[in-house]
């Protein structure tokens, strides 16, 4: 006769540890996936970024606007953005020349399709003769597009000056 009682009777103690031991094997592999896929679009991330300083050296600041999403938003210290058509016009009616973009300190967080980009944004702009530098902390959500590439959806930023 099987021993119905002693098999019903479990240690409690037990039981939770053999939970903990399922959980550990469930979410270890599925953490390992989920930061490989957010190494994925760090590195996505990072060439749009890498694009996006290319074009302010190069002096065309009104391709900027490209990497928005259609319904992103702006909030900085200085103005207030919602949509495309206002990103646009504001990146096209930006007078001063590019000289440089760098982005400093720069942290990364979330899944395969939202990350957050946070750092510190030190843009260089010429007018005229006077060169001036812009310095700021930003914090930046990329979205993933259906084309797999990533948008900005919101970027908002403060003057560290």
């Amino acid at each position: 006769m099987f021993p119905l009682k002693k098999f019903i009777n479990i240690n409690i103690l037990d039981l939770q540890y053999k939970k903990i031991f399922l959980l550990t094997v469930l979410l270890v592999p599925t953490s390992q996936c989920l930061f490989a896929q957010s190494n994925e679009a760090i590195k996505k991330i990072d060439q749009v970024r890498i694009k996006m300083q290319e074009i302010v050296t190069n002096g065309d600041l009104s391709l900027l606007s490209e990497f928005y999403s259609a319904n992103a938003t702006v909030n900085g210290y200085d103005t207030y953005l919602s949509g495309i058509n206002d990103i646009k016009s504001y990146w096209e009616n930006v007078r001063g020349e590019g000289v440089s973009w760098e982005w400093k300190k720069l942290a990364y967080a979330g899944n395969d399709y939202y990350v957050t980009q946070t750092g510190i944004s030190i843009l260089t702009l010429k007018y005229g003769t006077t060169i001036q530098t812009y310095k700021t902390q930003f914090s930046v959500v990329w979205e993933k597009q259906k084309n797999e590439n990533y948008k900005i959806v919101s970027d908002f930023y403060r003057s560290l000056e």
